[in-house]
C-alpha cells in the first residue's frame, strides 16, 4: 500500500488488503469453532470420523465515485 503513489491505486489496494484480512479472520474463526464442536462432541461421547472441509466464498462489492477522464459513466 505505501509503495503507491496514486491516491485511486492505495485506495484500492487498500479493500484488497482489507477483504483478505476479512477472509483470513472468517477462516481463523471457523476453524476455531470447528474446535470446539469437535471436543464438546468428542465429551459427550461421540466419535469423530473425519473433518470436511468447506469453503468460504466472499463477494465484496465497490462502486467508483468517478471514472477517469474521456470515460462515461454507466449509471
Amino acid at each position: 500500500m505505501k509503495k503507491e503513489t496514486n491516491f485511486l491505486a492505495r485506495e484500492k489496494a487498500m479493500m484488497v488488503f482489507f477483504a483478505q484480512l476479512l477472509a483470513t479472520i472468517t477462516q481463523l474463526a471457523f476453524q476455531i469453532l470447528d474446535a470446539e464442536v469437535s471436543t464438546q462432541c468428542k465429551k459427550e461421547g461421540f466419535q469423530v470420523d473425519r473433518k470436511s472441509e468447506r469453503t468460504v466464498t466472499f463477494f465484496i462489492w465497490h462502486r467508483d465515485l468517478c471514472s477517469p477522464p474521456n470515460e462515461k459513466s454507466s449509471q
